[in-house]
Protein backbone atom coordinates (compact mmCIF):
# COMPACT_ATOMS: atom_id res chain seq x y z
CA UNK A 1 0.00 0.00 0.00
CA UNK A 2 1.24 3.46 -0.84
CA UNK A 3 0.44 5.10 2.49
CA UNK A 4 1.86 8.55 1.62
CA UNK A 5 -0.40 8.88 -1.44
CA UNK A 6 -3.35 7.59 0.56
CA UNK A 7 -2.75 10.31 3.17
CA UNK A 8 -2.21 12.91 0.46
CA UNK A 9 -5.56 11.99 -1.06
CA UNK A 10 -7.25 12.26 2.34
CA UNK A 11 -5.74 15.71 2.84
CA UNK A 12 -6.86 16.71 -0.66
CA UNK A 13 -10.41 15.59 0.12
CA UNK A 14 -10.36 17.45 3.43
CA UNK A 15 -9.11 20.73 1.97
CA UNK A 16 -11.34 20.71 -1.12
CA UNK A 17 -14.37 20.05 1.11
CA UNK A 18 -13.22 22.82 3.48
CA UNK A 19 -12.91 25.29 0.58
CA UNK A 20 -16.39 24.40 -0.69
CA UNK A 21 -17.74 24.70 2.86
CA UNK A 22 -16.32 28.20 3.20
CA UNK A 23 -17.97 29.26 -0.08
CA UNK A 24 -21.31 27.70 0.84
CA UNK A 25 -21.34 29.01 4.43
CA UNK A 26 -20.62 32.54 3.21
CA UNK A 27 -23.59 32.43 0.84
CA UNK A 28 -21.62 31.81 -2.35
CA UNK A 29 -23.67 29.03 -3.86
CA UNK A 30 -21.72 26.84 -6.23
CA UNK A 31 -23.72 26.45 -9.42
CA UNK A 32 -20.93 25.63 -11.88
CA UNK A 33 -18.56 22.84 -10.95
CA UNK A 34 -16.35 22.96 -14.06
CA UNK A 35 -13.36 24.62 -12.38
CA UNK A 36 -13.56 22.24 -9.43
CA UNK A 37 -13.81 19.26 -11.78
CA UNK A 38 -10.63 20.27 -13.63
CA UNK A 39 -8.75 20.99 -10.38
CA UNK A 40 -9.62 17.55 -9.08
CA UNK A 41 -8.89 15.91 -12.42
CA UNK A 42 -5.40 17.44 -12.40
CA UNK A 43 -4.81 16.03 -8.91
CA UNK A 44 -5.77 12.52 -10.05
CA UNK A 45 -3.62 12.83 -13.16
CA UNK A 46 -0.68 13.84 -10.96
CA UNK A 47 -1.28 10.83 -8.71
CA UNK A 48 -1.48 8.65 -11.83
CA UNK A 49 2.12 9.65 -12.56
CA UNK A 50 3.06 7.21 -9.78
CA UNK A 51 0.76 4.51 -11.17
CA UNK A 52 -2.60 4.38 -12.90
CA UNK A 53 -3.92 2.12 -10.11
CA UNK A 54 -3.20 4.80 -7.51
CA UNK A 55 -4.87 7.42 -9.70
CA UNK A 56 -8.00 5.28 -9.82
CA UNK A 57 -7.78 4.56 -6.09
CA UNK A 58 -7.54 8.29 -5.33
CA UNK A 59 -10.48 9.14 -7.58
CA UNK A 60 -12.62 6.40 -6.01
CA UNK A 61 -11.68 7.53 -2.50
CA UNK A 62 -12.58 11.10 -3.41
CA UNK A 63 -15.97 10.02 -4.76
CA UNK A 64 -16.53 8.00 -1.59
CA UNK A 65 -15.60 10.65 0.96
CA UNK A 66 -15.88 14.17 -0.45
CA UNK A 67 -19.61 14.67 0.05
CA UNK A 68 -19.44 13.02 3.48
CA UNK A 69 -16.68 15.39 4.63
CA UNK A 70 -18.49 18.40 3.17
CA UNK A 71 -21.67 17.36 4.99
CA UNK A 72 -19.72 17.09 8.25
CA UNK A 73 -18.46 20.65 7.78
CA UNK A 74 -22.00 21.82 7.00
CA UNK A 75 -23.38 19.89 9.98
CA UNK A 76 -25.80 18.18 7.61
CA UNK A 77 -26.78 14.52 7.73
CA UNK A 78 -23.73 12.51 6.69
CA UNK A 79 -25.34 11.15 3.50
CA UNK A 80 -27.27 14.31 2.62
CA UNK A 81 -27.50 14.98 -1.10
CA UNK A 82 -28.03 18.49 -2.43
CA UNK A 83 -29.79 19.45 -5.63
CA UNK A 84 -27.09 21.23 -7.62
CA UNK A 85 -24.81 18.60 -9.12
CA UNK A 86 -26.01 15.89 -11.49
CA UNK A 87 -24.58 13.36 -9.00
CA UNK A 88 -26.82 14.64 -6.21
CA UNK A 89 -29.89 14.94 -8.41
CA UNK A 90 -29.43 11.42 -9.78
CA UNK A 91 -28.89 9.67 -6.45
CA UNK A 92 -31.40 11.74 -4.47
CA UNK A 93 -34.23 9.52 -5.69
CA UNK A 94 -32.20 6.31 -5.60
CA UNK A 95 -31.13 5.71 -1.98
CA UNK A 96 -30.49 2.01 -2.45
CA UNK A 97 -28.34 2.59 -5.53
CA UNK A 98 -26.47 5.33 -3.66
CA UNK A 99 -25.66 2.93 -0.80
CA UNK A 100 -24.50 0.23 -3.23
CA UNK A 101 -22.37 2.76 -5.10
CA UNK A 102 -20.71 3.90 -1.84
CA UNK A 103 -19.90 0.28 -0.95
CA UNK A 104 -18.42 -0.31 -4.41
CA UNK A 105 -16.36 2.89 -4.15
CA UNK A 106 -15.02 1.77 -0.76
CA UNK A 107 -14.17 -1.70 -2.02
CA UNK A 108 -12.59 -0.42 -5.24
CA UNK A 109 -10.54 2.24 -3.49
CA UNK A 110 -9.24 -0.22 -0.88
CA UNK A 111 -8.42 -2.77 -3.57
CA UNK A 112 -6.40 -0.36 -5.71
CA UNK A 113 -4.61 1.23 -2.74
CA UNK A 114 -3.67 -2.17 -1.31
CA UNK A 115 -2.93 -4.15 -4.46
CA UNK A 116 -2.04 -1.40 -6.94
CA UNK A 117 1.54 -0.93 -7.95
CA UNK A 118 3.35 2.12 -6.78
Amino acid sequence: MNFPLFLTTLWFIYFTAKIDYKHISSGQHITCHDDRFFQRLLFFIAVSAFSWELGIASALLFALLFDVVLNLFLQAPIFYLGNTTWWDRFFRKRDFLYAIMKLLLAAGSMYFFIYGEG
